[in-house]
């Protein structure tokens, strides 16, 4: 048997006895009546230890005694296993996140750098931009120098040739060179926003304000076209889509990362929902306050029997005061219970947040709003007016 299991053996082999079968059914026969019973002993003594190990850990037992082994038949055991330890220790462990730091903090103040850049050449892009075609190509230039189109067969960004129906276009921010379909465009509306700058040229405006329908612009070159050269008219359909352009060409790496900024922008400003509706509460509660006070002037005079004040306008104040107590109960309400009805509901000091605004304005309103005093009728009115004469 020894030198059976010595040598690598095919076929249907029983894996306890090791025994060849001629097909499938036959082991499968002889594995059911030999080793079924094996097979449930073994299952029930790995629970028991399975038992055991969880018992030692409740009783802060953190390893298990080296006498606990893989519940294993002795006179059966499966060939080629080797008896082990059920518990594993934790082998040794290495933490990574001083490494990730210092690669994150690296590599985002490199985007931070080419960012910037990119901000301060697109606003001096913006400054004095002009309207002719061709003066605003060399304004361009002089900012960011572009790669010599000569030296770029193919487009990077498509890998496709250039050729008379695949121009060249550079990049107004890098300078490199790549085909129409690759490129982006920034509007100078958007570009304003992004640098803060209004220095743009009012003549590009005034521009665009002659040539409401774009047709208009293009049909008097389509005349022309008819009557003039094959390569005449090449170089007019190339200048016609240069003129009087409302955006920047950019490249893919140069636009994302202004549109990765510009998206981390608008995150830091945008308010949370929570924010906005204790900006609202806290805008009622100090129209509340003043009212309040006039109200308790008007209700003291009224009382004495002073004419200064009318009874209609304390009653129009009252209600007003009203509505705005119940839009301080509904929007506190509304905090409350923000987010609970969602996959991931609020908790911790969130939680207590919300709850704490709740409370707060339940106490306000019970303080000022439930005991502010009713007004005085007009008959009781008239006696108190009376007594004071």
């Amino acid at each position: 048997m020894d030198e059976i299991r010595g040598d690598s053996l095919e076929g249907f082999l029983c894996p306890v006895c090791i025994i060849n079968f001629n097909s499938a059914m036959q082991l499968r026969a002889h594995y059911q009546d030999q080793h079924s019973e094996d097979f449930f002993h073994n299952v029930k003594e790995m629970y028991e230890k399975a038992k055991k190990i969880i018992l030692f850990k409740e009783q802060g037992n953190a390893t298990v005694p080296e006498t606990e082994t893989v519940a294993t038949s002795s006179s059966k055991s499966t060939p080629g296993y080797t008896s082990s330890s059920v518990y594993d220790e934790l082998g040794p462990a290495r933490s990574h996140s001083e490494y990730f730091k210092s690669v994150r903090m690296t590599r985002m103040e490199h985007y931070a750098a080419q960012t910037n850049n990119l901000l301060i050449r697109l606003e001096k892009l913006l400054i004095n931009l002009p309207t002719d075609r061709i003066k605003r190509k060399v304004h361009e230039q002089d900012i960011v120098p572009w790669l010599d189109d000569k030296d770029v067969k193919l487009c990077p960004g498509c890998a496709k040739a250039f050729g008379l129906l695949r121009r060249k276009h550079h990049c107004r921010l890098c300078g490199s060179v790549m085909c129409a379909e690759c490129t982006f465009q920034l509007t100078l509306e958007t570009a304003r926003k992004m640098t803060g700058s209004s220095t743009t040229s009012n003549s590009v405006e005034s521009a665009q304000g002659q040539h409401p329908d774009p047709l208009s612009k293009v049909s008097t070159p389509i005349n022309k076209l008819l009557r003039s050269p094959s390569s005449a008219s090449v170089q007019s359909v190339l200048a016609m889509d240069t003129s009087n352009e409302s955006f920047f060409r950019l490249c893919e790496h140069c636009d994302t990362l202004l549109t990765m900024r510009q998206n981390i922008k608008e995150v830091r400003n945008q308010k949370p929902i929570i924010n906005q509706f204790y900006e609202k509460l806290s805008t009622s509660m100090n129209e509340t306050g003043p009212l309040l006070k006039k109200y308790s002037k008007i209700y003291n005079s009224l009382c004495s029997g002073e004419t200064i004040y009318n009874l209609n306008d304390a009653e129009v104040l009252r209600v007003r005061i009203i509505k705005l107590a119940e839009n301080i109960d509904f929007i506190s309400n509304k905090i409350a219970i923000l987010g609970q009805n969602t996959e991931k509901p609020p908790e911790g000091n969130q939680l207590k947040l919300q709850r704490a605004v709740r409370i707060a304005a339940t106490n306000y309103l019970k303080e000022h709003i439930i005991t502010l005093p009713c007004l005085p009728t007009e008959e009781q009115l008239k006696m108190v007016q009376e007594r004071r004469r």
